[in-house]
């Protein structure tokens, strides 16, 4: 019943946050709001949130913010992957550096985890031409581990061996502090 009053709250305020979808993705507390709405109602019924989000700026600055980046993850997890195509494109002309960000780590990740394959291999892709730093950034750690869990079984392989060919790279990157999940995630794959 809660979220059901919550919900009818929710579509009551719809036409208060049409044309703040800026202010609120670079809000500390209006963020919220938007995540929520895109969690709780139809993605026909909030689309104008993605509408002025690719309106106001480059998908990549919001990928890299730490308000932004939670809503686009939760874009990324509740919209149709053709509504999300262009600002994915996008995103994707960055993957490696935003593998290595603070913020857009986490983009990245729910991409692996909600994307399409072909998303996936991009990314994969990214990750093996710099498996080192991959396998040992704070960051793209996490990424790598989040490939090595939902790309393909062959990805994973790919992968994984990668990192064991390369000699005391996987004992640097149990080392990391955000390296023991993919450590153990890649040691599960070979």
């Amino acid at each position: 019943a809660t979220t059901e009053i919550y919900t009818l709250s929710l579509h009551d305020a719809l036409p208060i946050l049409q044309g703040h979808v800026q202010q609120a993705l670079e809000s500390p507390h209006a963020n919220h709001v938007l995540q929520r709405a895109i969690n709780l109602l139809v993605p026909s019924a909030v689309r104008f949130i993605l509408d002025e989000f690719m309106q106001c700026v480059h998908p990549v600055a919001f990928a890299r913010h730490p308000f932004g980046c939670r809503v686009l993850q939760r874009l990324i997890e509740h919209f149709p992957p053709e509504w999300m195509e262009q600002p994915l494109r996008e995103i994707l002309q960055e993957v490696s550096s935003l593998c290595h960000h603070a913020y857009g780590n986490f983009v990245i990740q729910h991409m692996l985890e909600h994307c399409e394959p072909e998303v996936r291999k991009r990314i994969v892709v990214a990750i093996t031409q710099d498996i080192g730093s991959a396998a040992t950034h704070f960051s793209a750690c996490g990424v790598l581990d989040k490939a090595l869990s939902y790309s393909t079984p062959e990805d994973q392989r790919l992968l994984a061996a990668q990192v064991l060919s390369c000699r005391g790279l996987l004992v640097s990157m149990a080392c990391q502090r955000n390296g023991l999940a993919a450590t153990h995630r890649l040691l599960l794959v070979a």
